[in-house]
């Protein structure tokens, strides 16, 4: 499982879990048929996605980001950006708008300035350095790629069956990994962005979660693309949760490649990621 950094055990997340539980499952929701121009195959579903996987994209969006970890929340705001296939930023503001921290990914290289412990880290961009920094155990394409409203790269058709869901409206598509474990994912008809995605290990196990909410159409210039207002994920051993709030969003800006890169601070040593605990 490429989008995949770790295995997790599942555990109780109270009355956000128990909701985003009922989502996935549609309890009590309308049922929603498939439109008369329904895909037939996996492979019609994922040339439309990647149709939609513009190899040079930009994106920039101010977001409200909370996180619940450890019996603790942290609520901030957020500059995002992000470029085709792999590079990201994230800054964290303050109240007046001046930076906490910034992390950034320039496709081979992930670092951390947190301005107010006076530290910088670097390493590589591994999926397990992005969980460490991000709290979202996806490679940085893939995490592109969800920024952008798509789901996790689907390189092939083979191997995964595909069903109308019509509790969410929207195609499922699923499949069994060769370590017992049971991918899902659920995509919306025409625009192929992600409504849904639900990783299961061979015990049953919810091992990731991420939900979306309040789509709407953004142009890049040369094609509409579908993004979500809200995205929801879930790291049940981690006892995390990630909510995100996207305020206004921008495709096809131009983006300067060194926010991308950071340079190691003056006066500064940069630190390996595997220190950040300490």
């Amino acid at each position: 499982m490429a989008w995949m950094a770790q295995q997790v055990s599942r555990v109780s997340f109270g009355l956000a879990a128990l909701l985003l539980s009922g989502w996935l499952g549609g309890c009590g929701a309308a049922r929603i048929a498939a439109p008369p121009d329904a895909y037939g195959s996996v492979a019609s579903l994922l040339a439309v996605v990647e149709g939609k996987a513009n190899p040079l994209r930009t994106l920039r969006m101010r977001s409200t980001v909370e996180v619940y970890a450890a019996g603790e929340r942290v609520k901030a705001r957020q500059v995002v950006v992000a470029q085709m296939p792999d590079r990201f930023r994230f800054e964290t503001l303050s109240p007046l708008d001046t930076s906490l921290s910034v992390v950034a990914c320039d496709g081979g290289r992930l670092s951390l300035y947190d301005l107010q412990a006076g530290r910088f880290l670097t390493g590589a961009a591994t999926a397990s350095n992005i969980a460490a920094l991000t709290r979202i155990p996806l490679t940085a394409p893939d995490l592109v790629r969800l920024l952008m409203g798509g789901p996790p790269a689907l390189s092939e058709a083979d191997g995964w069956a595909m069903a109308w869901d019509e509790r969410l409206g929207g195609y499922r598509l699923s499949r069994t990994a060769a370590d017992g474990s049971l991918q899902e994912l659920w995509l919306r008809h025409g625009s192929g962005s992600l409504l849904a995605l639900r990783v299961t290990d061979g015990a049953g196990r919810v091992v990731l979660r991420v939900t979306t909410a309040a789509p709407f159409d953004v142009s890049d210039g040369a094609q509409q693309v579908t993004l979500s207002r809200r995205l929801e994920l879930e790291l049940p051993q981690e006892k995390t949760q990630v909510l995100v709030e996207v305020g206004s969003a921008q495709l096809g800006v131009e983006l300067d490649a060194m926010l991308f890169a950071l340079p190691v601070p003056r006066g500064m040593e940069a630190e390996p990621l595997g220190v950040m605990g300490r």
